[in-house]
């Protein structure tokens, strides 16, 4: 039988009426709709959780010896930074969950068990920049987030007949302008605070041609959105390139041999002289090799 939800304005004769003449069934949580939670009250950091669990669950699954930093990082990206991805293209999931999910990535991309913390050898915002910016391309889970958030936001102009589209125009008061009116009210649902929190950004990506009331997106040749181009764009006043790193990763050999390559043109090998500087006890050398260090 077909669930509804009822606002705590309803009052209860009103419900009875409604449920009776539409044969539906009172619920208190309308549960999950294509995997995706349905939240009834102001979302917390709590509410998706569960992602979290997941994402820890699938971690603890793998023996972090057993891979590489590149095999490591391989998971990371097609994995475990996957498994909030599907909920993220329809909501704006609290910046703790990005957080948190972050940190166990890191966790795991660095080689650290609950027993043993590992070194971070290279910080984290190198580490999710495109690979031809001397990254390793891991996204960062917050702005990848914004980024569908603002495809949301560009569907308000580009697909102005779409049912979903009409009613966030019409609940909250955008207009019949082509470019919609985003009013600054604290009060709406966690996806419609999503497009409120991008939409500078939509804005500053779109062309507007009001006299054929077409707009064009001008991070794409075709003018088309598209979720690449804008965390690109989110991204792109981090992304300095200093050197040519194209040539490491077309290196015709074992992807842990171009991880090491990355790690030394970055000069974050854990040699001897890091070892000590950082306190993690005496040098590490082969049977029958004397090794000095100078200060």
């Amino acid at each position: 039988m077909t669930r509804v939800f009822f606002s705590k304005n309803v009052n209860h004769i009103r419900r009875t009426e409604l449920c009776n003449v539409l044969g539906f069934q009172v619920t208190p949580d309308l549960g999950k709709y294509l995997g995706v939670p349905l939240h009834h009250k102001r979302v917390t950091k709590r509410s998706y959780q569960g992602i979290v669990d997941k994402v820890r669950h699938r971690l603890s699954s793998w023996k972090v010896t057993s891979f590489s930093l590149a095999g490591r990082a391989t998971l990371v990206s097609t994995v475990t930074s996957a498994i909030p991805g599907y909920t993220m293209q329809t909501v704006a999931l609290p910046k703790g969950i990005c957080e948190e999910i972050e940190k166990k990535n890191r966790s795991f991309l660095w080689g650290s068990t609950q027993d043993k913390r590992k070194l971070h050898l290279v910080d984290w915002d190198t580490v999710c920049k495109p690979k031809k910016n001397g990254g390793l391309g891991l996204k960062h889970l917050y702005r990848q987030n914004q980024a569908y958030m603002m495809k949301l936001g560009w569907n308000m102009m580009k697909r102005r007949d779409d049912l979903w589209v009409k009613v966030l125009r019409s609940k909250y008061k955008c207009g019949d302008n082509l470019v919609p009116t985003i009013n600054s009210t604290k009060l709406g649902s966690n996806a419609w605070s999503g497009i409120k929190k991008s939409w500078e950004a939509v804005m500053e990506g779109t062309l507007v041609d009001d006299g054929s009331q077409r707009v064009r997106w001008k991070h794409e040749r075709n003018g088309e959105f598209s979720v690449k181009s804008a965390y690109l764009a989110l991204s792109e006043n981090q992304e300095v390139v200093a050197r040519e790193w194209q040539w490491v990763w077309k290196l015709r050999t074992l992807p842990r041999c171009k991880a090491f390559m990355w790690l030394a043109l970055h000069n974050k090998l854990l040699i001897n002289e890091v070892r000590i500087l950082r306190g993690m006890g005496g040098m590490v050398a082969a049977p029958g090799v004397v090794m000095t260090l100078k200060a």
